[in-house]
Formats: C-alpha cells, structure tokens, sequence
C-alpha cells in the first residue's frame, strides 16, 4: 500500500524497519509482535529524508488493534520532532474495523510526536475477518479509489 501511494504521487517511500530482525516471518515473529513492543531505540529510519517532507502519510498494517509495533516506536522516538509542524495522516490495514484499528492510539501517538501537532486524518482499510482477508489485490484496487482522500490532507 505504501508502494502504491508513493509511486502514484510520485512521492518517496521512506521505511521504518527495526533494528535487528525482531519480528520474522514466522510463527514465532507473530508471537513476539503480540508480546513484545520495539522501543525507540529498536528502529531505524533514515531523519535526513523526512525532514525534507512537508506531509507524511504514515501506513501501518494493525497488530494487536493498535498500529504495527515499530510504528509506534518510530511515534514514540525523540527523533520524531522532525514531524513538528507537518501534515500526518495516517493509513492502517486490517482484519477488523476502523475501531480495532486504535484510532485513539494513532491520533495520541501522532499528537505527541508532532509535538502537539494534529492528525490530519486517518484512513483504514478492512480486509476481511482474520482468516478469510479479502486479497491483497483486492485492497490496493481499494486504496487506489480512495487515493484523492488520502492524498487530500
């Protein structure tokens, strides 16, 4: 989702990864995003590209109805005074709704990493109940009808 959007608006894709391998792609990876949470100083992403933005579009698939754990350590890193005075909207994905999504979380994370800022929006796409998620393509035809929403922040 994040590629979409960045290639549609020609826009640069910046990645918020850890810094080690901490959650792999395994059983055990998806029992350590439930149970474990990455702090600030787990996650690295390049400063020097973000602070030439004037808006960030923050995409996150959901965990544990909250955003993706290295996202909020990104929020929660003091390297995120960079976001003040931007534009943040933010896109989550998953299996539930809006609700289970962590609205509430998003908008306080963003709050404080902004420095007081606000949330511009934040837009979620549902994909199906856990076990049955509709396709991937299926959510990109989704995100790509909504794309002026996204982009209108």
């Amino acid at each position: 989702v994040a590629r979409l959007i960045a290639k549609r608006n020609k826009i640069p894709l910046i990645q918020i990864t850890t810094q080690k391998d901490m959650f792999p792609l395994t059983l055990k990876g998806v029992w350590q995003a439930c149970s474990e949470n990455a702090g600030p100083e787990d996650i690295a992403f390049p400063t020097e590209e973000l602070e030439k933005c004037s808006k960030v579009i923050i995409v996150s698939p959901t965990w544990m109805q909250q955003p993706a754990t290295p996202v909020l350590a990104f929020l929660n890193s003091t390297s995120t005074a960079i976001l003040k005075g931007k534009d943040v909207s933010v896109v989550t994905l998953g299996t539930g709704s809006k609700l289970l999504a962590g609205p509430h979380i998003v908008e306080q994370a963003v709050e404080a990493a902004a420095g007081k800022g606000h949330l511009k929006q934040h837009t979620h796409f549902a994909r199906g109940p856990h076990f049955w998620a509709t396709p991937m393509k299926t959510t990109l035809e989704q995100v790509e009808s909504q794309m002026s929403e996204i982009m209108a922040f």
